[in-house]
């Protein structure tokens, strides 16, 4: 009689068993799958703002430091056709489509996966672009990444970009994307700042001052 006395209380400590069991497995399982997306190097960026635009079987492919594109290539066992940024060593760009029998769309999936098989591939991430106004009637295409568009790229989605060779040092420095030495190139996006007026205000630094340690600090980037 003891034995079914309690069984109400039997049956819901059984039952809360069975709940907290349940839990259990869903949170390990979704651990498991949260663990396996981190681990595949593959970014579909968080696009919230409407004017960004993917661009359709593109990719960027980003390398760990100290990889590179020989060792790339030896890993998958081929060359890829890609474009890349002359000073870029570590990322290439990389574009399917039907008009180009090497890399068809139809090889996509399969090119993306051998490439994301080198344990060496930081990151593989689809392509965004996004539209400027630039004022009464001018809009122009401007990618999510121009610091590394090919200097060769002939596409209506890409800002027209100039590089003014022998500039200022300065100005080399600016549009360089690894630590500059010799190059005197200034490289810029045509079309920047149309429409916008700058105004610096340079205050300087007196050598003079009296109260400055004059060790440290010297007069330009150079040797004198």
């Amino acid at each position: 009689m003891a034995i079914f006395k309690h069984c109400p209380t039997l049956i819901m400590l059984i039952f809360q068993l069975i709940c907290m069991s349940i839990l259990a497995c869903a949170l390990s399982s979704a651990n498991i799958t949260n663990s396996t997306g981190s681990n595949a190097k593959f970014a579909k960026p968080d696009v919230t703002d409407s004017h960004w635009r993917q661009v359709p079987h593109e990719y960027g492919v980003y390398f760990y430091d100290n990889h590179t594109l020989d060792k790339h290539w030896e890993h998958i066992g081929r060359e890829l056709p890609i474009s890349r940024h002359p000073e870029v060593l570590n990322s290439y760009q990389i574009k399917f489509s039907d008009t180009d029998a090497r890399l068809p769309i139809s090889a996509e999936t399969e090119t993306i996966r051998l490439i994301r098989s080198d344990p060496n591939v930081e990151l593989v991430s689809e392509k965004y672009w996004q539209q400027l106004w630039l004022g009464e009637e001018t809009i122009v295409d401007h990618p999510a990444t121009p610091e590394f568009i090919s200097s060769h790229q002939n596409n209506s989605r890409w800002l027209t970009e100039v590089r003014q060779p022998n500039a200022p040092w300065p100005l080399t420095h600016i549009s360089s994307v690894i630590k500059n030495t010799r190059d005197t190139d200034y490289t810029f996006i045509q079309t920047a700042g149309a429409g916008v007026n700058v105004y610096v205000l340079d205050t300087g630094l007196s050598r003079d001052l009296h109260d400055t340690d004059p060790m440290r600090y010297r007069y330009g980037a150079f040797p004198l």
